[in-house]
């Protein structure tokens, strides 16, 4: 999406925003799972773990994760351990476990860890230094940018929400895919910024509200009224504990690393780029 300046509801000042590349959807449970099955070895990630080496990614995720506090005490020095740690909670409940759903019952934790991945696959693509961040979760001011374009009270515009552009308030009773209400897309295309599960950001909802440091999520979920979708709504849960039923996330590419740690000639092609395609950007039920 294109940068802008807009006046950012919690500031209640003006924010200068750059230019992002944010995920058209949630992550959903068939791409989360090919994380999970990762970590576990299985048959089908072979070839990743080959590229990837699972003893690479857990020393660049601890090393990470020494920046956060309680991070490293929650996931332990034991990869072996951490499949379960991470998984959805929700991996088998019939209402949200569907492959096009997203990802549901994952704490904060579990979403940095999964934006770790992500680095690591790039970079063996692109030959990035190991301390280039690339995918991340967005900030607040971020998000809410994406979702109103500063001036939108949704994020398909000013139009009352209904059935046709969101799912909220229980009109479903469940998650539902993330491309389920095209009509409820913003103008640059983003899906499911209202309803659906609330996203995890990268931000403190209000630092020393808990001693954990609780994260800030933002979007509203499939069983909260109108006043929790609107663009400018926020709530906040804890990194650990908020495994619920109500939580998801999404992810951002930071444009300005992206574009410094590689040529600008290359920006396009890596974009393009199949393992990028494959693990972040195309619909799950279409690969």
């Amino acid at each position: 999406i294109l940068g802008g300046e807009y006046k950012f509801s919690i500031a209640r000042e003006k924010m200068k925003i750059p230019p992002l590349y944010f995920a058209k959807y949630p992550v959903t449970n068939r791409r989360y799972r090919r994380f999970i099955a990762y970590l576990k070895g299985e048959k089908s990630m072979q070839t990743t773990r080959m590229q990837l080496p699972l003893e690479q990614y857990s020393q660049c995720l601890l090393v990470s994760a020494k920046q956060i506090d309680g991070f490293v005490e929650f996931l332990g020095f034991n990869p072996k351990s951490w499949p379960e740690k991470l998984r959805s909670s929700y991996d088998a409940a019939k209402r949200f476990n569907g492959d096009s759903q997203p990802v549901v019952g994952v704490n904060w934790f579990a979403a940095k860890a999964y934006c770790q991945w992500l680095n690591e696959l790039q970079r063996m693509t692109s030959n990035q230094q190991p301390q280039t961040s690339i995918f991340r979760l967005p900030t607040e001011a971020e998000w809410e940018w994406a979702a109103s374009g500063g001036e939108r009270e949704y994020p398909w515009g000013n139009e009352k929400p209904d059935g046709r552009l969101a799912n909220y308030d229980h009109k479903v009773g469940q998650t539902t895919s993330v491309d389920a209400y095209p009509e409820g897309t913003t103008p640059e295309g983003l899906m499911d910024m209202a309803g659906n599960a609330w996203e995890w950001m990268d931000d403190l909802y209000k630092e020393g509200a808990y001693q954990a440091n609780p994260r800030t999520v933002r979007g509203g979920s499939w069983e909260l009224p109108e006043l929790y979708i609107r663009s400018t709504s926020r709530d906040g849960g804890h990194p650990i504990l908020d495994t619920t039923l109500f939580f998801g996330f999404r992810v951002v590419i930071d444009q300005l690393g992206f574009i410094s740690s590689i040529s600008q000639n290359r920006t396009r092609e890596l974009w393009n780029a199949s393992m990028i395609n494959e693990w972040l950007y195309r619909k799950g039920d279409e690969q």
